[in-house]
């Protein structure tokens, strides 16, 4: 097959980006993929990319309308088999990858505090996702969790919709104890203090919430190590109001992740709405025992108390607190659940997933 995937990014520190990338290697290795995007990282030798050069950064509205256009128009001078999209970015394409509904987040957001910036963004969004999926009603649909394909069905009537999970590199992410030290060194994280993992976009991964409840658990010897993007002044405003601060390390990006996940003892996602949520995997594969929101795709993958913990309530800074402290004071919970947690996931290969993108694939032609 001659396959063209498209998408704003591709590399390995983003959900959506570093999952397209897994599944464009192993494809490339029987097909022939090709790339159209604005930046790509991290592809093998064969893929042959098409930089969609843009001349502004901003405003994001013109931005990602300009993507479509251009990316469009590149793609009318090959002829694919299939043209993988990644959401609404392209009108061509026959296969549409869903990784975030923006009408089901459109409801999510009044529980956040309001941003005209977020609000206009997610009402753009909305406005193209509605247009593009009904323009390409006859395309096939990847949900990346039951939870996506259940909003396609029920937000934009659509028939054609397959689910299929990311996947995780257990050789990559598996527990490494020299790293362990290496990264709690760098961080000045003592030895008899819970190390807590968080890693996301700050506002829609709940580190609000997360952040209040540490407030409840400021008397036990705990860090919180905040890996991700977000407008951190905000969350450091909100520590500082509840006199945890200290409590608190924020990280930054990174492309190693894994070794944050091999640092950790508890790893936790209070995700508002989270499709899937690769970093709830990676770290179950790593064997940190870890606290998921049922709102992620990822606690799909989790027996509540056997290989982690399932949060109902993600808004509710009670119970993300009860459920650290019972990670923190039952060490024979918190053992079963790590010797559990890797092999809960092992099965779920990226090479697994690509043969079902293939199954799909093929399905169309």
């Amino acid at each position: 097959m001659k396959i063209a995937f498209v998408l704003h990014h591709v590399h390995k520190r983003g959900g959506q980006e570093r999952s397209t990338l897994e599944i464009i290697n192993i494809l490339s290795k029987r097909h022939e993929v090709h790339i159209f995007a604005h930046t790509a990282e991290g592809y093998h030798p064969e893929v042959k990319f098409h930089k969609i050069s843009l001349f502004i950064n901003r405003p994001f509205l013109i931005k990602e309308f300009l993507f479509r256009l251009l990316v469009d128009k590149e793609l009318k001078k090959h002829k694919f088999d299939i043209i993988n999209a990644t959401g609404n970015v392209s009108t061509l394409s026959n296969v549409i990858t869903v990784q975030f509904c923006h009408k089901r987040w459109q409801m999510e957001l009044k529980k956040l505090s309001f941003s005209l910036k977020g609000f206009i963004q997610n009402l753009w969004n909305v406005f193209w996702e509605k247009k593009v999926f009904k323009k390409l009603k006859e395309a096939y649909y990847i949900g990346i969790s039951n939870e996506v394909s259940k909003d396609l069905k029920q937000f934009y009537n659509l028939e054609n919709v397959f689910t299929i999970y990311h996947g995780v590199d257990a050789n990559e992410f598996t527990p490494n104890d020299d790293i362990k030290i290496k990264i709690r060194e760098k961080f000045k994280i003592k030895s008899d203090e819970t190390l807590i993992l968080f890693v996301g976009t700050f506002e829609r991964k709940g580190l609000g919430f997360l952040i209040k409840a540490l407030e409840i658990l400021k008397n036990k010897k705990i860090k919180l190590l905040v890996v991700g993007e977000g407008n951190k002044n905000e969350f450091l405003n909100l520590a500082n109001k509840l006199n945890i601060s200290e409590m608190i390390v924020f990280a930054g990006s990174t492309n190693k992740v894994s070794e944050y996940y091999q640092a950790a003892d508890i790893f936790i996602l209070p995700s508002l709405y989270d499709p899937f949520g690769l970093v709830g995997i990676e770290a179950i594969a790593t064997s940190v025992p870890s606290i998921i929101s049922k709102q992620s795709g990822a606690s799909d993958f989790i027996k509540n108390d056997e290989n982690g913990i399932i949060l109902n309530n993600p808004e509710d800074s009670n119970e993300i607190a009860s459920a650290i402290e019972k990670l923190i004071t039952n060490k024979e919970l918190y053992n079963k659940i790590k010797d559990n947690s890797r092999q809960a996931i092992l099965n779920q290969t990226w090479e697994k997933v690509a043969q079902e993108y293939e199954k799909v694939f093929l399905s169309k032609i």
